[in-house]
């Protein structure tokens, strides 16, 4: 996994700001690397996000409309704890399962993040091809 530290720019800031996460693009080929944003913007909670114990769940939509888990990150992925107010972290996922030996397949993906300390009661959804 790449970690990556950047100024947030301007654009899908939330009202009352928050932490939120997103793809960087809605469609990604087979093999490519998914890069993922994870932000926390200044609003109605100007507080720092707390990451401890956060983890993210990639599950597959199947045929019959239900969601499958395919990669579970482990607890704590990144090595910060602390998301600061306007930062933006970008991480990615090879499109590979969680014992390396199944590749993704073209279909509906999304990524579910959990972070119980981050101040968010459900968990962020973001969805990609």
């Amino acid at each position: 996994m790449t970690l990556t530290s950047a100024s947030v720019q301007a654009g899908d800031r939330p009202a009352d700001g928050g932490l939120t996460i997103s793809a960087k693009k809605p469609l990604y080929s087979v093999g490519e690397t998914v890069i993922f944003s994870l932000i926390k913007y200044a609003g109605a909670d100007d507080t720092n996000a707390d990451l401890s114990d956060c983890y993210y769940i990639i599950p597959k939509k199947k045929d019959n409309g239900k969601w499958r888990e395919f990669y579970t990150s482990p607890k704590n992925p990144f090595s910060f704890k602390i998301l600061g107010l306007e930062k933006k972290f970008n991480f990615n996922w090879d499109q590979k399962d969680n014992e390396r030996t199944h590749q993704a397949r073209p279909g509906e993906w999304r990524i579910k993040f959990f972070a119980p300390k981050g101040n968010i009661g459900e968990p962020l959804v973001a969805k990609f091809t």
